[in-house]
């Protein structure tokens, strides 16, 4: 029964923080938060996605396209331009990624007044350097909170981690 409250309670702050931080704040800016609480809240995102973790800035422009040319042509996920949903999600995966790596070119009016926090993006450089070593933190500063919880479930014996994904970056 612990397990089911568990999860419950993380897809909650999953959801939570999607629906808030993303969605109202990042994309909408609906509130706003001191710089105190919106590094809060990146931690907490980070912290609650984990390997699913969303760029807010990205997110933001994103959801920006989509509001403007809604299930027209420029929306980058209107189903009805994408001849299946699996086209359609892998063409938003790889819009989404360009945002990220600030490779695309969106439109001015979709770009600023939503979060950027560098230090959220270190990992994400850290992925696409080595992206099969499991431990994402590359540098002495750097703390990748799903590695640890990995070794821990190791130590259990109910994973077992394979040498090639623990080899250090270079």
């Amino acid at each position: 029964m612990a397990i089911i409250v568990l999860l419950a309670a993380h897809w909650s702050l999953a959801a939570f923080v999607q629906a808030s931080f993303h969605h109202r704040y990042a994309s909408h800016r609906m509130f706003s938060l001191t710089p105190r609480a919106e590094r809060l809240f990146h931690l907490l995102t980070y912290l609650v996605q984990g390997s699913s973790y969303l760029s807010p800035g990205a997110y933001a422009i994103l959801h920006r396209e989509h509001r403007a040319y809604s299930d027209e042509p420029g929306d980058p996920h209107a189903p009805k331009s994408f001849s299946n949903v699996l086209t359609m999600m892998w063409a938003t995966a790889q819009r989404y990624g360009a945002h990220v790596d600030r490779t695309s070119t969106p439109e001015p009016r979709f770009l600023g007044g939503y979060p950027d926090w560098v230090a959220t993006r270190l990992f994400q450089n850290n992925h696409h350097r080595a992206p099969g070593r499991l431990n994402f933190a590359a540098r002495g500063f750097e703390f990748d909170p799903t590695f640890a919880v990995l070794r821990l479930v190791a130590q259990t014996g109910a994973l077992r981690l394979h040498p090639t994904a623990l080899e250090v970056l270079t």
